[in-house]
């Protein structure tokens, strides 16, 4: 079973991408933001243009931890969530809570990721990217999680986007500069679209850190190893490495634990386990054609 250590699995990674963007959010901008990171926290706002929604969040690090807080009027999103305060929990070890400031996140999803049905059921065509993907909502509880997808790991792709660009915009990582194409008409730039090795590692380790997080469970990793390494050879991590009982695994992160998880590179480290996942390169053989068909 693929499910199981040491069995590999072929993975085939699609083309369809989730796109994260970045931004300061200066509006927001305290006159000291140290103190006010620790009175109440930075505020980090999502923006969802395909869902006509913006959510705001403030997250506070002290004393070692990490908490997300969320509008009393807004619904959880759990997968948004966990990646942002495991990010900045990171983010926050390694430059110091000094270091945070408020921004904001622009996601964008490929339309192969939902289905894209008109109001009578039947098929829409010729959709503009990144169409809308449900009629602007006041519901402010309604996310991705709730509409109809076509089971291309979207919420894997969410959270690995998210931690990407979340540590890029803090100079943790150095995300490669890409043209402005089609994702089917840009040149390749190796897997994990140009990052090193060590930095594709500590991407994957904190999306996969922070999916679990969001499920409330352990899973297989897949999905979150196709959206970071694209199509190869996985052997899956040691599920034992990850402790989600007891705490509030999606509203807060210790922030040594976190830097633990993603940085540690030895299984003799006295903390104990780390991710211990086996990539290797595997292509599909030329001309093959793979076909998705939703029934």
């Amino acid at each position: 079973m693929v499910l199981e250590r040491p069995n590999p699995a072929l993975v085939a990674a699609v083309s369809a991408r989730v796109y994260s963007v970045v931004a300061p959010l200066a509006d927001s901008l305290p006159a000291s933001p140290g103190q006010r990171i620790v009175a109440t926290g930075i505020e980090i706002e999502v923006l969802s243009p395909q869902m006509a929604q913006s959510r705001r969040y403030a997250v506070k690090c002290e004393g070692g931890v990490c908490s997300l807080s969320r509008a009393d009027d807004m619904g959880p999103n759990p997968y948004v969530e966990a990646a942002l305060v495991n990010t900045v929990a990171l983010v926050a070890h390694l430059k110091g809570a000094e270091a945070l400031r408020p921004f904001s996140v622009s996601i964008h999803g490929d339309n192969a990721f939902y289905v894209m049905e008109n109001e009578d059921g039947s098929k829409a065509e010729n959709l503009p990217r990144f169409a809308p993907i449900t009629q602007g909502s006041a519901d402010k509880s309604q996310h991705a999680a709730n509409v109809r997808k076509t089971g291309l790991g979207s919420s894997a792709a969410l959270v690995t986007s998210m931690v990407a660009s979340i540590l890029s915009h803090f100079k943790v990582i150095t995300l490669p500069v890409t043209d402005d194409k089609e994702p089917e008409q840009q040149s390749s730039a190796g897997r994990g679209g140009g990052l090193d090795d060590e930095q594709l590692r500590q991407v994957h380790n904190l999306a996969q850190l922070s999916h679990c997080a969001a499920q409330g469970k352990i899973g297989s990793g897949f999905d979150v190893a196709a959206a970071v390494y694209g199509t190869m050879q996985y052997v899956r991590f040691s599920p034992q490495i990850l402790d989600l009982s007891g705490k509030d695994i999606v509203g807060t992160a210790d922030m040594a634990a976190v830097a633990h998880l993603v940085m540690a590179t030895s299984r003799g480290d006295p903390q104990g386990g780390v991710f211990d996942q086996e990539i290797d390169a595997w292509r599909l053989p030329p001309d093959t054609l793979l076909y998705i068909i939703l029934i």
